[in-house]
C-alpha cells in the first residue's frame, strides 16, 4: 500500500482491465476498515462462498466511511464474489451521513454495492478537498471585487470603506450578482477530477427538506416524499460526484445537527433512544 499526500492506495489482487490497480481512499478510514476487517474477515469468506449469507455493511458517519472501505478491501481480496448480479445482490453498503471516502472513479463504480444516504445539509458529506477549491475561488472573486471598489481592506481608507460596506448588511448591493457566482463556482467545478478529491460513495440517495412548500411530483422517477405524514421530506437520487455537494451549506446549527443519527433515525421514520 502506498501513501500519497494523506491518502491512501489500495492495491487489487486483481485488478479490471479497463480501470488502474488501485483506489485512492481516505487513510484515517481505511486504518478503522482495516481494524473491521482483522476481526470479521476470517468469517466472510465461508459465509459468503460457502453458506451462501448476504452480507449488508451498515454505519454512521465514521462508521458508514468504514463501512464502504470495508467492502472495498472485501472486493480486492475476493474479486469473484462481485462479479455477476447474484453476488451484487448478496454484498451491498449502507452508509447514513459518511464523509466522502474515494475518488472520482472509484466513487462512481460503487453504484453496484453501495448506498448511500445524506441529509440536508449535513457538513460531514460535504468535507472534501473540492469543497474547500470552491470555497477559496469564491474568496479569491470576492477580493478581486473589493479590489475594484476600493474595498480591500490594505490601508485606513479601504478599511473604512470595507466596515461600512459590511454595515449594509443583508440588504446592501451585493459584490457579486448571482450570474457571477454561479460562473465562479461553475469554472472551479471543472478543475475538481483530481486525485487527491474525494467523493461520496456509490448511489447517494440526498433526503432534503425544500426552502419553498411546493407539492412534491411523486410521479416523477427522481423525487419523491420520503413518509406520507411528512410532505415536506423530499428524495433525490444522485452520486458523489453531483455540484449539490461541492459546496457548503452553512445554515446556523442546522449544517451540524442534520449529520446527528437522530436526524437519521427520524428520516427512516424510526425512533431514536440515547
Amino acid at each position: 500500500v502506498e501513501i500519497v499526500s494523506g491518502h491512501e492506495r489500495i492495491i487489487c489482487d486483481s485488478p479490471d482491465d479497463e480501470s488502474d490497480d488501485y483506489i485512492r481512499c481516505h487513510e484515517g478510514i481505511l486504518i478503522a476498515a482495516r481494524g473491521v476487517m482483522d476481526e470479521i474477515g476470517r468469517f466472510l469468506r465461508d459465509y459468503l462462498l460457502e453458506c451462501k449469507y448476504r452480507v449488508i455493511f451498515c454505519g454512521h458517519s465514521l462508521g458508514a466511511g468504514a463501512a464502504v472501505v470495508s467492502a472495498v478491501l472485501l472486493r480486492s481480496r475476493y474479486p469473484e464474489l462481485f462479479l455477476n448480479d447474484d453476488h451484487h445482490r448478496r454484498i451491498h453498503v449502507y452508509g447514513f451521513g459518511p464523509p466522502p471516502v474515494l475518488d472520482f472513479d472509484s466513487a462512481i463504480g460503487a453504484r453496484a454495492y453501495c448506498t448511500t444516504v445524506v441529509y440536508n445539509s449535513d457538513l460531514i458529506s460535504r468535507l472534501n478537498v473540492s469543497n474547500l477549491v470552491v470555497l477559496l475561488a469564491c474568496l479569491r472573486k470576492i477580493q478581486v471585487k473589493l479590489a475594484e471598489r476600493g474595498m480591500n481592506p490594505t490601508g485606513p481608507v479601504t478599511t473604512l470603506n470595507f466596515v461600512n460596506k459590511l454595515a449594509e448588511g443583508a440588504g446592501g448591493e451585493p459584490l457579486l450578482s448571482l450570474s457571477e457566482l454561479q460562473q465562479t463556482v461553475r469554472e472551479a467545478h471543472s478543475s475538481l477530477r483530481r486525485p487527491e478529491h474525494l467523493f461520496l460513495p456509490g448511489r447517494v440517495l440526498l433526503v432534503y427538506n425544500p426552502w419553498r412548500g411546493e407539492k412534491c411530483e411523486t410521479e416523477s422517477p427522481t423525487c419523491s416524499t420520503v413518509r406520507p405524514e411528512c410532505e415536506e421530506w423530499k428524495c433525490v437520487e444522485t452520486t458523489g460526484t453531483s455540484p449539490i455537494f461541492h459546496s457548503l451549506e452553512i445554515d446556523g446549527v442546522r449544517c451540524f445537527t442534520d449529520h446527528l443519527t437522530s436526524s437519521y433515525f427520524q428520516v427512516m421514520g424510526m425512533q431514536y433512544q440515547f
